[in-house]
């Protein structure tokens, strides 16, 4: 009798774990084709990036452009160079949806050069246009009295003053930015790669706040890729971006499904 009795459990419980296996299946297919941004540039052609494939922007006193990629020679990428004292080259990319929940992000950075008048920095930012680019605000930059450059973020107690993560970058060759979004609580956090070797990482980091401080993060909408600061003497690198939402809901359907499995297990050895 007892072994009769864990037959139909272990039908039912393969059933119900196929079933999760393929709504998982499912989910993590529909989430791969909601994609915010994503982009290696292989397909751009080379020139101002300004005007190219839907990126709008401001060129300043320099120059944003696709191409030029002399840290992986034969791929493009996006390069910014500053040649004067004056604001940085800038670009922009509006998504095709407002991003309004979790998600995951990533982007390849790099430098070439040396820290020149000032203080030059790579950004990354990840904002809400309507607040007056509140948001993620990350990069690569060098700081007054030092040389070295290092990876960075601006946050909402912080907005001016850029925080370090891990130690000083090598220039010519492009490093890997990891994040995870917490939409809901305007936070997120990151980690930062050399090629397979982590470096370090940082979390709970606040969205910066934009001018309108009073108006809450509503949505995520744009991407840029900014020049920031002074300092002729830097260029920075931009490639393989990817901004997808995460499939945090296929997990907890998974879960789900596991504790209903438990649940008719306890019940079929009770009735054993």
């Amino acid at each position: 009798m007892k072994t009769s009795a864990k037959f139909p459990f272990a039908s039912v419980s393969l059933s119900l774990l196929v079933g999760s296996l393929a709504l998982l299946t499912a989910f993590s297919t529909a989430s791969a084709q909601i994609i915010y941004f994503e982009t290696d540039f292989q397909d751009y052609p080379t020139g101002n990036l300004i005007g190219n494939q839907s990126w709008s922007g401001n060129s300043g006193n320099g120059t944003i452009t696709v191409g030029n990629n002399i840290i992986s020679p034969g791929n493009n990428a996006v390069v910014t160079y500053f040649d004067n004292n004056s604001p940085g080259p800038n670009s922009a990319h509006a998504f095709s949806s407002d991003i309004t929940s979790d998600f995951l992000f990533s982007v390849d950075l790099g430098f070439t050069g040396s820290k020149g008048l000032s203080t030059p920095a790579g950004q990354f930012r990840i904002v809400d246009s309507a607040n007056t680019g509140s948001g993620i605000y990350l990069g690569i930059r060098s700081f007054s009295g030092g040389s070295d450059f290092y990876f960075a973020y601006a946050d909402k107690d912080n907005p001016n003053s850029y925080q370090t993560i891990g130690g000083a970058l090598d220039p010519d060759k492009f490093y890997t930015v990891k994040g995870s979004v917490d939409f809901g609580n305007a936070t997120y956090s990151v980690s930062l790669w050399d090629g397979g070797t982590f470096l370090a990482s940082k979390s709970g980091i606040t969205f910066r706040e934009g001018t309108n401080k009073d108006l809450p993060v509503t949505k995520l909408n744009r991407v840029y890729l900014v020049q920031d600061q002074r300092g002729n003497s830097a260029n920075f690198y931009f490639d393989n971006i990817s901004i997808i939402p995460e499939p945090v809901a296929a997990w907890m359907l998974i879960g789900s499904a596991s504790l209903l499995v438990l649940q008719r297990r306890r019940r079929s050895r009770t009735k054993a």
